[in-house]
């Protein structure tokens, strides 16, 4: 723009319009209002990993995939990659993904609450009888190798004791007990007054001596 003008008054004047013009005056006025791009920060790695700690958190309870979450707000900011948020989104994502927590963990508590209220289903009730009759099941095999081995322990004890009474020798026959009133021939008794023929077709004859207190053979004859 190059135009003839005369001002009468401050150049600031001219910029808003409030001038007197005249035509004796000759000047150039050049105007540059063009204002640099502002950049936008992103958001740090601290806030970023802050965000995904509480993305897996949600994750874990909802039961959704990682990427699935980060796509919401992908789309909500419309960013290509969740680490070119604006930092200035950071505390609403934060803010938002801690009250998804903090419902679904309010709600998963409420309903462990009310199953433990409620009755057992019958699967449950079936599931608690196996495990109790595999329990027994396991006690009874249990006792059943016990008492095995105790009949296999008496059996080799009784075999143990035959075996040694068998080995041991036989006891020894009692000596004849000397009775005072019998006579003793080739392991026989005779009472006193009972013969034997011993050699030479001699009689002996069991004597029963007062005096010793015992009875003997008398002398062939």
């Amino acid at each position: 723009m190059s135009d003839k003008v005369d001002f009468h008054g401050d150049v600031e004047n001219a910029v808003i319009g409030d001038v007197h013009q005249v035509a004796r005056l000759s000047n150039v006025v050049n105007l540059h209002l063009n204002e640099g791009k502002k950049e936008v920060q992103r958001i740090t790695d601290y806030q970023r990993k802050r965000i995904n700690v509480l993305v897996k958190e949600w994750a874990a309870i909802c039961g959704d995939k990682e990427i699935e979450i980060y796509k919401i707000f992908i789309a909500d900011y419309g960013i290509q990659y969740f680490r070119e948020l604006p930092i200035e989104h950071y505390t609403k994502v934060k803010e938002t993904l801690e009250g998804w927590i903090d419902a679904g963990t309010a709600k998963t508590d409420r309903a462990i609450d009310q199953a433990r209220l409620l009755p057992p289903t019958s699967e449950q009730h079936k599931a608690h009888e196996c495990a109790v009759c595999s329990e027994k099941d396991v006690a009874i095999a249990r006792a059943q190798k016990q008492v095995l081995i105790h009949w296999l322990l008496v059996l080799v004890l009784a075999m143990t004791c035959g075996w040694l009474l068998y080995k041991m020798p036989a006891p020894a026959a009692p000596e004849q007990v000397a009775d005072n009133t019998t006579c003793f021939s080739e392991g026989k008794g005779y009472s006193t007054g009972g013969t034997i023929r011993v050699d030479g077709d001699l009689i002996k004859e069991c004597i029963y001596d007062a005096t010793a207190g015992k009875s003997f053979w008398s002398k062939p004859r």
